[in-house]
């Protein structure tokens, strides 16, 4: 039975095993539709890689575009840039900004929870990436430990996104990022009035203009 529907196994398969396999076929689909969109085969250090590399080329393939991607990050121009706007960006940073609307503190722990569960069956570490990349590009802002971080040079920032514990409890919110164009007037203006190159990033181009 599967939602008061009754299947007879024996229509299904001849031995239990091939039965189940081919309920699981139909029943999945229906409890996870959103499966597919984040299920990927993670080592579990891609968010420190993508928050500690000087540049966003020569990332593993899961943050580009093809079959095992996930279309995290882009190239503007002859840079790659975080993509707040890709799919699975989007389907976390709407859960943020919905819950942020009725004064929810979302944590760690309840993302991993919300995600792993019915509709999605993510891993940690791929919610985990995500937000990573949504805190590089400027769409969230992190508080741990009563800190707030909000873009990700500190190398403290990263704990959340290497140890289990910290992620729990550290708390996300959603930002107004800064649109890619205005991003990247501001880096060629830098690079007009010093000669020198910057990333199309929020955090890179506003520590550049500091020190200028």
């Amino acid at each position: 039975f599967f939602r008061g529907v009754q299947k007879d196994a024996s229509a299904l398969g001849q031995k239990f095993s091939d039965a189940l396999h081919k309920l699981l076929d139909d029943v999945i689909p229906a409890l996870y539709p959103k499966l597919k969109m984040g299920v990927r085969s993670l080592t579990g250090n891609e968010a420190e890689k993508f928050l500690s590399a000087a540049n966003l080329n020569g990332l593993p393939s899961v943050f580009y575009s093809g079959d095992d991607g996930l279309f995290l990050v882009v190239k503007e121009g002859d840079k790659f840039v975080p993509n707040s706007s890709a799919e699975i960006c989007k389907e976390v940073q709407d859960y943020l900004v919905r819950e942020h609307k009725y004064g929810t503190k979302v944590t760690g722990k309840m993302l991993e929870s919300y995600f792993q569960g019915i509709g999605y069956g993510w891993d940690r570490e791929v919610v985990q990436l995500v937000l990573a990349v949504l805190l590089r590009g400027g769409a969230v802002e992190l508080t741990h430990q009563g800190r707030k971080y909000k873009t990700h040079d500190d190398p403290e920032v990263r704990k959340p996104f290497t140890s289990t514990n910290a992620f729990r409890s550290a708390s996300f919110a959603p930002r107004e990022p800064i649109g890619l164009k205005t991003l990247a007037a501001a880096a060629r203006h830098f690079e007009e009035i010093t000669g020198k190159e910057i990333d199309i990033e929020e955090g890179a181009i506003a520590k550049a203009f500091k020190k200028l």
